[in-house]
């Protein structure tokens, strides 16, 4: 057998062929054919050019003296915009009442999706026991995610190895990147919750390692890989089923001890008050966190009746069908995520009518850094003026498919709609509750978001599925388009 990649000697002549002498020309020779390639490079001669441009422009030196000392972008910050338009108009036409009591604070963890989910589900829980203020557990949540997303990762290896898939193979290789990690999606929060319940904070209260994760995934990636040489090893050399579940249920207790050592391990009952009426106090003893769940919240909050829409204007992914991920998710026998893609106008009309019909906040996920101002707490495309800083803009003159499709923009974080603002039948902004705390931003946890910022980079909401017309129903019977588990929609968001 002959390896022509490997002993084909190859003929290569270089040639500059510009004045400037930055472009060149390579004529490489194989196979006695040829290919010609071109491509520039950084001569001194061009560097001089741009150098001299650079010093010869005085905005430039005032620029690089102000951004060497300060924040660009908080000196890009644009004193008209916020005056005039923004910071000045913290009014709301339109709010739910009962939102953040307190504000959740997700300190140095990717939890956003499971603060935003119990953040939506608090509201009407709250107002249907009259009670002020509350917090669902999210460090039981994270837990059992943990957990989860552990054997999620083992099951993942296992089925690529027996789908053939080598380890340099790009799914393989993708798993193997971050084999567990914090962030996660509406569907994966309520997988958790159906499987195992909900608990009060003070029942199951925050750990070091839930607040500041970063220590605890270390040790369990390192684990996890570990473990994968084991099980690929396992189904390449043709072992048995059964010898196999019994190598994951043998990881899996050493990942259950890992994790119950940092971040504790929830009881499998607790105590919960509350009062029905001034004069009343009630106490359930001994309830479990599913039935809590299934008793206390399920008859109030109908988690089965939110679905996902998102808006991804890509021209591979149509709108009007349905679309799912390949290898993304955490319980094994959870649901899947299904993702209706619509325009952006019909995201807009049920965030507005989930929160002015229905009193029900919304989650959201966005690509949150962009045109943003945490000091401020706002999120507006003309929040800042790069032009004037750099002399050219950034993201804007791109599209919102071309953001996705050269890795600009995609879901780094979830978070909460509370309210929006209308002037001549005209959603201008919307009040967003935030999972960063309440000293975080002049808005003390919430933000300020444009409706122009929220078409740009606002992704996916989840929102009960009585608001939608049917012709965006009928979406949800189709066969799901599977994404692959790179893609960009596919990331997590924390």
């Amino acid at each position: 057998m002959e390896y022509l990649l490997y002993t084909k000697k190859l003929s290569v002549r270089v040639s500059s062929t510009s004045d400037e002498h930055n472009s060149m020309e390579t004529e490489v020779t194989v196979n006695n054919s040829e290919l010609t390639i071109y491509y520039n490079v950084v001569t001194n001669e061009l560097l001089s050019k741009f150098n001299d441009a650079f010093f010869s422009n005085p905005s430039n030196i005032l620029a690089q003296n102000i951004c060497t000392v300060y924040d660009p972008f908080e000196i890009a910050l644009s004193r008209n915009r916020i005056q005039d338009q923004i910071v000045s108009d913290h009014y709301f036409s339109t709010r739910i009442k009962g939102c953040g009591n307190p504000i959740g604070d997700q300190k140095y963890s990717g939890r956003c999706w499971i603060f935003a989910c119990l953040n939506v589900i608090r509201v009407p829980f709250m107002k249907h026991y009259n009670i002020s203020q509350f917090e669902f557990s999210q460090a039981h949540m994270f837990f059992w995610d943990k957990i989860e997303r552990c054997n999620f990762f083992l099951n993942g290896i296992v089925s690529t190895a027996r789908n053939g898939e080598s380890l340099d193979s790009r799914k393989v290789m993708h798993l193997l990147k971050n084999p567990v990690e914090d962030g996660g999606y509406w569907n994966m929060a309520v997988n958790i919750i159906k499987k195992y319940g909900l608990m009060p904070k003070l029942s199951f209260p925050e750990s070091y390692s839930s607040e500041d994760s970063k220590e605890l995934n270390c040790i369990l990636n390192s684990k996890l890989r570990e473990f994968a040489i084991v099980l690929h090893d396992m189904v390449t050399n043709n072992d048995t089923n059964s010898n196999i579940s019994d190598q994951i249920e043998k990881d899996m207790s050493i990942v259950f001890r890992i994790v119950g050592v940092c971040l504790g391990i929830p009881k499998q009952t607790f105590k919960w008050y509350y009062r029905s009426s001034a004069n009343e106090p009630l106490l359930h003893c001994d309830i479990t966190p599913l039935d809590f769940y299934n008793t206390m919240v399920e008859p109030i909050v109908h988690l089965e009746d939110k679905v996902s829409l998102i808006s991804d204007p890509r021209a591979n992914n149509e709108f009007g069908r349905l679309y799912t991920l390949d290898l993304v998710g955490n319980v094994t026998e959870g649901s899947k995520i299904a993702r209706n893609n619509q325009p952006i106008e019909v995201l807009l009309e049920a965030c507005k009518q989930s929160i002015a019909r229905l009193g029900e906040p919304v989650w959201y996920s966005c690509e949150v850094n962009q045109r943003f101002s945490n000091e401020l707490g706002l999120e507006d495309l003309k929040l800042h003026d790069i032009e004037s800083i750099f002399g050219t803009d950034t993201s804007i003159p791109m599209t919102k498919s071309e953001r996705i499709l050269y890795h600009d923009s995609y879901p780094t974080h979830a978070m909460v709609l509370t309210g929006f603002h209308e002037e001549n039948n005209e959603v201008t902004r919307w009040r967003v509750e935030n999972s960063w705390g309440k000293h975080n931003t002049n808005m003390k946890g919430y933000l300020m978001m444009t409706t122009e910022w929220f078409k740009e980079y606002v992704f996916e909401v989840i929102v009960d599925k009585k608001l939608l017309p049917q012709c965006v129903l009928d979406v949800f019977s189709q066969e799901p388009i599977v994404l692959p588990v790179w893609d960009k929609l596919a990331d997590l968001i924390s």
